[in-house]
This record gives structure tokens, sequence and C-alpha cells, in this order.
């Protein structure tokens, strides 16, 4: 209960956390008109049979062994079944509860500088820049990135009840904060890094470290959640290997793009322009670039080492960047992406932190600062959300998004198959297949480009003979494509050659059992060669 003696700071705070919400609602409201996008989005959500019946105890048990487009993550499958069962397939809820933990984690944030730094100005700051910065669009207005938002939902619980610990030393914080980052860690593992985020905050703000003794208590401090960290890096690896998600780039290839990603990231931090979905992998990083980015590194890790003992806050805040992106930089290449926005939705909270903390403030400049400072604040962040807001447009259909994609890319294979099948899906197969085709032209071994060509040639133009063109080709990239062998098939039944439907369409059953669409067609080949029969 507020009584007439509470202090005025308690209000001051209450509507700084206030602001915080209305100001995130504000930007990210554009996005609950924004509908699924063909990306993801079927595989997590619209297209997924389990998570379509909604939450039931089946679904529930499935989920917690389930594996999703290569992915372990049961408590995010479960919040998308809550979502079906409470919206259907509204896409405006979906996004509703998207936004509602991008709320709940820019408190949080709020929350826990404000422990942290005992200023609850400095604490704003972060969590404002943290809720309205452009890279956080992907994680928020994407249905597909509802892992991004809850996995940090539960990090930031984590953080905070282990600050609260670190404080009082009571066993219920440790053991919240243990089982927040449990949960943390079944909604995506992005946060391993946690063990080593809290030593980081041991050395500053908490102070903990007192010498190679304490040092070593700390560690062993953090040994549950080493173990937790262990068993999901062993889960996520084992679940991408066998999904088939982990690139053939070679160790040294992946390791330079890391390092240039990192400064990327760093330049988009700053200059968060041609955001998009999907950056292509580059084939090769040129040395000159990847040696600037290598020196850019070295130079900023060695000033924040230099500076340890007058300004803390850089190092623990520039390691908090480093190595919260560790399990998203690419060393183990997984997909075709260089570099993704949603991957530094929690890693940019440590250059926040610098940014909040950088700014001097002397006395006998406070009349002046005390004016300064809140309007360059506005400033940014006025800025910041007006990008943002240009970037939720971009999300508002699976064609925006594409084209805005292809457009400030260069050589971006995967949109243009993306984009060239989600138009021929939508009645506008010519147009569809010039972009597969451009995509064909970057990359001639792109599999699915042939396989969509052929399926669209096949089913929508009627053009046999370009289809079995398009299946061959993708079965010379690989000859056990079920998906090419199924089409090739089909291509051949059509031109009324069964035995040669059923030789294609048997193999396809064979290497893929599930493949129920393919077993079908077998059994219409089957029919198909009868009736030839008779007539003859």
């Amino acid at each position: 209960m507020i009584s007439s003696t509470t202090p005025p700071q308690y209000y001051f705070n209450i509507a700084l956390a206030v602001s915080l919400v209305l100001l995130c609602i504000t930007v990210f409201y554009p996005s609950l008109n924004n509908a699924f996008v063909h990306y993801d989005d079927p595989k997590y959500v619209t297209g997924n049979p389990h998570v379509l019946k909604g939450v039931t105890v089946e679904n529930i048990k499935w989920a917690l062994t389930a594996h999703v487009d290569s992915n372990w993550f049961p408590l995010t499958l479960i919040s998308h079944m809550t979502d079906v069962s409470i919206f259907g397939l509204n896409p405006r809820g979906h996004h509703a509860t998207n936004l509602f933990f991008h709320c709940a984690n820019t408190l949080l944030v709020f929350l826990l500088f404000s422990f942290l730094l005992k200023s609850t100005t400095r604490a704003f700051l972060i969590a404002a820049l943290f809720s309205v910065h452009p890279l956080k669009v992907e994680s928020v207005a994407w249905i597909s990135e509802r892992k991004d938002v809850l996995s940090a939902f539960f990090f930031l619980l984590s953080l905070s009840a282990y600050s609260l610990y670190a404080g009082g030393k009571r066993a219920l914080y440790y053991l919240l904060a243990f089982l927040a980052f449990a949960l943390s860690l079944a909604c995506k593992p992005m946060g391993v890094t946690l063990p080593f985020l809290a030593l980081l905050l041991d050395f500053w703000p908490l102070k903990r470290l007192a010498g190679a003794k304490s040092i070593i208590n700390l560690a062993i401090e953090k040994l549950p959640f080493m173990m937790l960290s262990v068993i999901s890096s062993v889960i996520t690896l084992h679940v991408q290997k066998e999904g088939g998600s982990i690139s053939s780039i070679s160790l040294s290839a992946a390791s330079m793009n890391a390092v240039v990603s990192y400064v990327k990231y760093i330049y988009k931090m700053f200059i968060p322009l041609n955001l998009c979905v999907l950056y292509p992998l580059p084939e090769t990083t040129e040395p000159s670039t990847f040696t600037a980015a290598l020196l850019v590194l070295i130079v900023i890790s060695v000033v924040s080492v230099l500076l340890i003992k007058t300004n803390p806050y850089i190092f623990t805040g520039w390691f908090w960047y480093i190595g919260m992106l560790v399990p998203a930089i690419g060393i183990v290449q997984v997909g075709v992406q260089a570099m993704a926005d949603r991957y530094v939705y929690m890693p940019y909270t440590g250059l926040f932190l610098i940014a909040a903390m950088v700014l001097p403030y002397k006395d006998e400049y406070r009349k002046y600062l005390t004016v300064f400072y809140p309007v360059l604040a506005a400033l940014v962040l006025l800025s910041l959300s007006f990008v943002t807001v240009k970037q939720i447009r971009y999300w508002q259909n699976s064609e925006t998004l594409f084209v805005h994609a292809i457009e400030v890319t260069e050589n971006n294979q995967v949109m243009n198959v993306n984009l060239g099948l989600y138009l021929a899906e939508t009645g506008r197969a010519e147009a569809g297949i010039e972009y597969i085709k451009r995509a064909i032209a970057i990359n001639p071994r792109i599999l699915q480009a042939h396989i969509n060509l052929g399926t669209i040639l096949l089913f929508q133009l009627k053009d046999i003979n370009g289809a079995k063109e398009a299946f061959v080709k993708a079965l010379e990239i690989n000859p056990l494509s079920a998906d090419a062998l199924s089409g090739l098939g089909v291509a051949y039944a059509y031109s009324g050659r069964p035995e040669q439907a059923i030789e294609f369409l048997e193999k396809a059953v064979r290497i893929a059992p599930d493949m129920e669409m393919a077993r079908k067609n077998l059994i219409s080949a089957y029919l198909l060669k009868e009736k030839m029969q008779e007539i003859q």
C-alpha cells in the first residue's frame, strides 16, 4: 500500500516503468496487423499438425521430445499451442503474445539494471534502447521468433534472481535463478552463456571478486548452471546435426565470417539500416576485411582491459556482448545466413550498458547536463523508434518481407526461392518462376530451387517436359532427394509412362517411408499401369 510517507523516488520509478511499457506498445503496435509469413511460421505454427491441435496432454508429451526444424524447444512449442488454443490462427493474437513478452523483457531489463547500477535513470536508458532498437523487430514481429522473446524472459528472470542472491545469499533466489535458466534453455539454447555472464556481473557491478580464492569459489557456485549449459549444448548440436542444419563450411571460413559479423553488428547498432530477414553467407571473406575487423575487436578488448579499474563497465558490457553472441556467431555454422538481427536480441544489452554509463556527469556542469542528456536521449530514441516502425512494415506479409530482403542484399538465393514459391502459391506462377530462375542463376546447385521449379511447371503450368528437366537437375545435385524422385515420377505418370513413374516413386518411398504424397502417387501410378494394360 502506498502511504503519504512514500518517497518521491518511488513514484518516479513507477512513472519510468509505465513509460517504458507505453513506449514499447506504441512502437510495436503496428506489428499486430501483420500476417503469418511463409518463412518458418508454417513449420512452427500454421503447418504444424501438433501445434494446430492446441494444448493437449498428448501434444505436451510430443513437444518434450520433438525436433522441429533442427531445434529442441519444448516450452516454445507449448506457447505456440497455447496461442492456437486461445486465438486459433488469428495472427493478431500470436503477435500480441510476442509483444507482451517483449514489454515484459523491457521491464525486467529496467528492474535488473536499477538494482545493479543503483540508478533508475541509467537503467531507463538501457531498457528504452532495448525496447525500441530496430534490430529487435525480427524477434518481436516474427511469430516464429517466439523462442527469442520467451527465452530472454526466463534468462532475465534468472539473472535478476541471481543478482538478488548475490546481494543476500538467500538459497531461494539461487534456486529460482537455476529454474529460470532451465526454462530459458527449454525455449532456445541462446542463453547457454549465462554462467559466464554471472561471473562478469560478479566482477562489476556486484563487486564480488576479491582475489584468486573468490574466483574459484564463484566458479564453483556456477557449476549447476554450467551443467545445464553443457547438457543444452550437447542436445542442440545433436539435434542440428541430425536435422542436417550444420553447414559444411570450413572452420577458417566460418571463423572469418564470425569476426566480421561481430563488427557488423556493432555498426548496425549505430546505423540500423538495410535490415532484413536473411543476410546471405558470402562465398569468401576478403582477408583485408577480416584483418580490419579483427583489429577492431582486439583494440576494443585491450582498451576494456586497460580501463578495467577506472571504467569497469566497459569490460563488463563489452564481454557481455562478445560472450553472449558466441553460440550464434557462426563458429559452428548453422543454416545459410551470415548473421541475423535476432541473434543480438540479448547481446546488445552489454553495449547499451556501455552507452548508458559512458556519459560523464560532473557537478560543475550539472545544470547543463540535466537538460542536454534527456534531450539527446529523446532524439536517439525517437530516431530509433522511427526506423523500427518502418522496419515492422516489411514484416506485413510474406511478399513485402521477401521483396525487401532481395532489395537490400546481393545474391540472396534463399529469398528469391521463397518469393518465387510464394508468388506461385498465390496464383502468380509465371512471376514466381522468374524469381526461382534468378536463384538458380545465383547458385545452380540449390536443390530446393530446382524442385520448386519442377513442381510449379508440372502442377500449375502443365509443362511436363520442363518439369522433368528441373527434377533431373535436382537429382544430379542429390540423387537421394525423395521430393525430386517423387516429382519426376509424377511427371512420367502425366506423360503416360507408368513404368518409369513407378520406378522413381518406389525409390522415393524407400528413401522417405513417411512421405504420404509419394505413397499415394505410387498407388495412382500402379492403377494407371493397370488401366493402360486393359486398354491394350
